[in-house]
């Protein structure tokens, strides 16, 4: 098949840290074309070639969030529209999903749409074109969000590349948070946690890319440096050793985590999560990896049983969210449409 994934215009593919949505646009391209598949990849100007595929350059990558998101994906859409007639199907892997009025200039494109959060009021007001949207959501959790805001979807859970994130037995003392700095993020819960727990706790999220800056402050106040440090921004790399050392991923998500791939990428690294009940998050954190709680003091029991979860088993469940496993579901998606079958 002849595909294009149709991203957004903030951040590189692949990320040089924060951008899952991103992330998960490089990890797809490169499945597919492994498969045999012509995979373009519609990306910032700062993004790579993913091997055995084509980059087409969208301009410079915007990074912050203090833009016109909307005019942003519009120009994005009208610099590659006239490319689309020759592919067999179009993957837009953005926010408003400028890639249905593609739909109405070639009627025969396939076209389908992942969100990789909620949908806005533009999506959920705006009356639907006389095609179905053939919508993807990244977990079990958002298809039911979906079908109650009047959207019908099919499945395709997000996966990583394992290679990148190598497993490690050995673990250091300390525990990680990992994510955007931002209230939705329960950063200020993972800290108290921590406290509470009498563990040492690492602080790594991106503060470049945030609405929120009173918040951030806070979070640095809540710091003192030794037992609980903010880090800030790092590269993959470091993100990935910080991964690796840590005794537990602390996730406190509370806005609905539509699936969670830093859940994923510690599991992969052999690393348990000790987890908020929230969104798709319990759809990747299962009792052989990690605990699902209901509060703080959930997390605090949590963490003082994280020596039952091995790393073996934690490294099993990720291979369930692997870059292959969701290459494979994309496919079949694709295959679907192709065949005319619509949702």
């Amino acid at each position: 098949m002849k595909i294009g994934i149709l991203g957004t215009q903030f951040f590189g593919c692949p990320p040089s840290f924060y951008g899952g949505a991103e992330m998960v646009n490089w990890y797809l391209s490169c499945g597919l074309a492994e498969k045999g598949h012509k995979v373009i990849l519609y990306a910032p100007d700062n993004s790579q070639i993913p091997p055995g595929g084509f980059l087409y350059k969208t301009g410079p990558p915007i990074d912050t969030v203090n833009t016109d998101w909307f005019e942003a994906e519009k120009s994005n859409w009208m610099k590659c529209k006239h490319t689309f007639s020759e592919l067999d199907v179009l993957l837009g892997s953005n926010w408003f999903g400028f890639e249905y009025a593609s739909k109405r200039e070639i009627p025969d494109l396939g076209v389908c749409h992942v969100h990789h959060g909620h949908l806005n009021e533009m999506w959920v007001k705006q009356s639907k074109p006389p095609f179905n949207f053939n919508m993807i959501a990244i977990s079990n959790w958002m298809k039911n969000v979906y079908h109650d805001s009047g959207f019908e979807s099919r499945v395709c859970h997000n996966g990583i590349d394992l290679d990148l994130y190598p497993l490690q037995k050995e673990k250091t003392d300390r525990f990680l948070f990992l994510g955007r700095i931002d209230p939705i993020k329960g950063v200020h819960l993972a800290i108290e946690a921590a406290l509470k727990s009498g563990v040492k706790l690492d602080v790594v999220g991106a503060t470049s890319f945030v609405t929120d800056l009173n918040y951030v402050e806070r979070v640095k106040g809540m710091c003192d440096g030794e037992k609980i440090r903010f880090i800030g921004e790092v590269s993959h790399e470091d993100k990935v050793k910080y991964l690796q050392d840590a005794r537990g991923l602390i996730v406190c998500s509370q806005f609905g985590e539509p699936l969670g791939l830093m859940s994923i990428e510690a599991l992969s690294c052999g690393t348990p999560v000790v987890a908020l009940r929230d969104g798709g998050i319990p759809e990747v954190v299962d009792e052989s990896c990690g605990f699902i709680c209901e509060d703080v003091n959930g997390i605090v029991d949590g963490i003082s049983r994280i020596e039952s979860v091995s790393a073996d088993s934690c490294r099993k469940r990720a291979e369930v969210f692997s870059k292959e496993n969701m290459t494979e579901q994309y496919v079949k998606r694709f295959k679907e449409i192709l065949s005319g079958d619509t949702w």
